[in-house]
């Protein structure tokens, strides 16, 4: 049986009041946003690190840095060197 793939994403009621409630909008959106642009993996070079911080307003690469460490931290993603 063959599954069917969509470009919607459902968002658990309980991780966005969480996202709310602890301020981390902004690495939320960074998460998503691999999300919808890789399969699970994705390689430091890859293209969708370049256009990221434009596509989310994010102006520095300080506060990009900032919110994508806090993924990290929360460990919503991981890096493998």
């Amino acid at each position: 049986m063959a599954t069917r793939q969509t470009n919607k994403l459902q968002i658990p009621v309980d991780i966005s009041r969480y996202v709310v409630v602890y301020g981390l909008q902004k690495a939320f959106a960074i998460f998503l946003y691999l999300k919808f642009h890789s399969s699970g993996k994705i390689h430091k070079d890859a293209p969708a690190f370049h256009t990221i911080k434009k596509d989310l307003g994010i102006n520095t690469n300080r506060t990009y840095q900032k919110h994508f460490q806090k993924l990290i931290d929360l460990n919503w993603i991981n890096l493998s060197e």
